[in-house]
């Protein structure tokens, strides 16, 4: 609740314009002008792939930027929309059944205000954090079947031929060769225009604005030769700025859209953690990662009422800012302003634009997607990495919803982190008084000793229980003591503390006994708590000191000396 009061009341951007000064505003004003090129075209193309006009590309861009200008926390991160999260909502809309076509709009923005609450709601219960534990084979497999299906998605516009609605990759492949004899090669001759433009720019002048010229040369080329008739381009609409406009709430669609809702939310918080991770390395800038996923929230939820769909950070608009030049979220500001201007001002050329050249775009962006260096150094590195992004990318490719996939890479994630935590750090020692040395020593070569000395660290909860009790059965052997060191032992549950219980008894049965060492306040109140104080006994239990292992040669000097006792008692 904190947080979402220092969002609130701009204490971020206060403090961000404390030290303003000239020389910041020219740099932010250069890198916002940059950013808006960059952005021009990339976000109508992104309209597309949510199955909307292009021009909403643009008002959620000029919408979002200025929005998230004031909520935001990063000087760096620019929001917007992103081909991932587009790609869901057309998913997303595909899965709906709206019982009118124009219907679908206000679908849309209802579903980004749904987004919006949400991502309020994860950020004040501080839940939203937990993204930071998805995986890197997980995003990178999700990233790129999303890249695959977004390139595919737009084959049909690029030769021309229509497919209606259908979704999914392998749909929209049978669709698209089951009508090649359609193919529109006027289309086909612009679209591989972009594809030149784009690439010639950016091996001869990679300062420029390669994919705005791409779609400015296309739609002159449109013009001059009065192509409009022949091709399909974005066509006319209402050049103005987004308008407010209220929400018609429907219960039985807010049923429907819940599933899709949740699903992007959660992807447009581990875009934003992405980039926030990368930026840090990069400008030394620390984030508050909630603080960040709180003002997304706000964004969206504003958005919503602006003909806005969804947005996300966006890693290439950031990264245009940083190499730009740019010093502060005005950068962002001003580069929303200047899609606003443009779109006001300029309609009658973007009106002109032919969607097969922003197919070009959209595909371009889909390669920029896949990371295959990531792709190799997995494959190369761990058989077990390259699994999981093979599932990743399998499930997000060939599943009919892609919340499913997003669903489905979240739970692998949680899986491997209670696999990679349900291993407990257990360690044998050798513990050599008065040599003052201790050693680790392999379990088999304990066998002929009257004690055993365990090693106990980490966190010990409910997930390590059945590998502790595994590798106590190992270590076990009667008519031996078992000192269990736990000075590194973070913190215990009930789970572990009753494998410690039926462990403690199985010894005692069997003519043994078991002291604990290193024992702390926390531990000892838990022993305490759970009656295992009471099963050793308060004189084997060792607190821990000062002096490292101090408590630990104690406790091996009370085992020798019980060791003697029974010897001579037997």
């Amino acid at each position: 609740m904190k947080t979402l009061l220092q969002v609130l009341c701009l204490k971020s951007l206060r403090q961000m314009m404390r030290s303003y000064d000239t020389q910041k505003a020219k740099a932010d004003l250069f890198a916002g002008l940059s950013v808006a090129a960059v952005t021009f075209p990339s976000v109508m193309a992104f309209a597309m792939i949510a199955g909307l006009n292009p021009v909403y590309g643009l008002y959620s861009f000029s919408t979002a930027a200025i929005i998230a200008t004031f909520v935001g926390t990063s000087y760096y991160m620019v929001v917007g929309p992103t081909n991932p999260i587009s790609l869901v909502i057309g998913s997303s809309m595909a899965a709906v059944a709206l019982a009118q076509p124009e219907q679908y709009l206000q679908a849309v923005l209802l579903l980004t205000l749904m987004v919006g609450i949400i991502q309020i709601i994860l950020s004040v219960l501080k839940v939203g954090s937990l993204v930071h534990y998805i995986c890197s084979p997980v995003v990178t497999g999700l990233m790129t079947g999303v890249a695959v299906i977004i390139a595919a998605g737009q084959l049909p516009k690029l030769v021309g031929i229509d497919i209606g609605t259908t979704r999914g990759l392998l749909p929209i492949l049978y669709q698209t060769g089951t009508q090649l004899s359609h193919v529109n090669f006027i289309a086909v001759g612009i679209g591989l225009l972009s594809f030149a433009i784009i690439a010639a720019v950016r091996r001869s002048f990679p300062s420029l604005p390669d994919l705005l010229l791409a779609i400015c040369a296309s739609a002159l080329l449109v013009s001059l030769l009065n192509l409009g008739g022949d091709i399909a381009v974005v066509g006319e609409f209402e050049s103005s700025i987004p308008a407010f406009s209220i929400h018609r709430f429907d219960p039985q669609l807010v049923r429907a859209l819940a599933s899709h809702a949740l699903s992007i939310a959660i992807l447009g918080f581990i875009q934003v953690a992405s980039i926030i991770d990368y930026m840090e390395k990069q400008t030394g800038q620390r984030s508050k990662p909630n603080a960040e996923f709180l003002g997304l929230g706000i964004t969206n939820t504003v958005c919503s009422f602006f003909s806005s769909f969804v947005v996300g950070g966006s890693f290439s608009k950031t990264f245009a800012n940083y190499q730009s030049g740019g010093k502060t979220r005005m950068s962002q500001l001003l580069a929303g302003l200047a899609v606003l201007f443009f779109l006001v001002s300029f309609s009658w050329v973007i009106e002109r634009i032919p969607l097969a050249s922003l197919a070009a775009v959209v595909m371009t962006v889909a390669y920029s997607m896949v990371d295959g260096e990531e792709i190799v150094r997995m494959f190369r590195t761990t058989r077990f990495d390259a699994l999981v992004f093979s599932a990743t990318l399998l499930m997000t490719v060939l599943t009919p919803r892609l919340d499913y996939a997003i669903y489905f890479g979240v739970a692998l994630s949680f899986l491997l982190l209670l696999r990679s935590t349900s291993k407990v750090q257990y360690t044998h020692l050798e513990v050599d008084s008065d040599e003052d040395r201790v050693d680790q020593k392999p379990p088999e070569e304990t066998e002929d000793e009257e004690h055993v000395v365990i090693d106990l660290s980490g966190t010990l909860h409910f997930n390590t229980a059945d590998n502790l009790k595994e590798k106590l059965q190992v270590s076990f052997r009667p008519d031996t003591l078992f000192v269990l060191r736990v000075r590194g032992v973070e913190d215990v549950d009930v789970t572990v503390l009753e494998e410690l219980s039926k462990f403690i008894q199985q010894v005692n049965q069997q003519g043994g006994r078991v002291i604990f060492s290193g024992v702390d306040e926390h531990f000892r109140q838990c022993l305490q708590n759970y009656g295992l104080v009471q099963q050793v006994g308060e004189d084997r239990l060792f607190m821990q000191d000062d002096e490292l292992l101090s408590s630990t040669k104690k406790a091996v000097e009370k085992a020798e000396e019980e060791a003697d006792n029974l010897s001579s008692e037997g």
